[in-house]
């Protein structure tokens, strides 16, 4: 006799402070990085398949923009900002229903990285 597969919800997931994560506390981002970022401006765009928003930072050595914020990457080479608007909300959202969230470098050019969050 072949037993139904039961499926279940974390309701508390546990944070992984070694991944990208959010501190409710403190209203910080974090994220390991390899490089000494300086500023970051976040954005979305639309996936044309879903329907739906994905979210990115831009992040650079140097001030790239006008919009640009300030962050700052400590000696355990984690990037941390604080998450503004529509972009915490999301990262808030993801990180109380996982416990962390993803992050992929998807492109570079000369004045800052592009990483996707999801």
């Amino acid at each position: 006799m072949c037993r139904p597969e039961i499926r279940f919800d974390i309701i508390n997931p546990v944070t992984n402070n070694k991944k990208p994560h959010y501190d409710v506390t403190k209203n910080l981002f974090l994220f390991p990085v390899d490089t000494n970022y300086r500023y970051y401006i976040e954005v979305r765009n639309i996936d044309e398949n879903t329907g739906e928003y994905r979210y990115y930072l831009l992040l650079g050595k140097t001030k790239f923009s006008e919009h640009c914020r300030l962050c700052e990457v400590n000696m355990y080479r984690m990037c941390k900002l604080h998450p503004r608007g529509e972009f915490k909300d999301y990262i808030e959202r993801e990180c109380e229903e996982r416990g962390n969230v993803d992050m992929d470098k998807v492109d570079a050019n000369s004045e800052y990285d592009i990483w996707l969050v999801s």
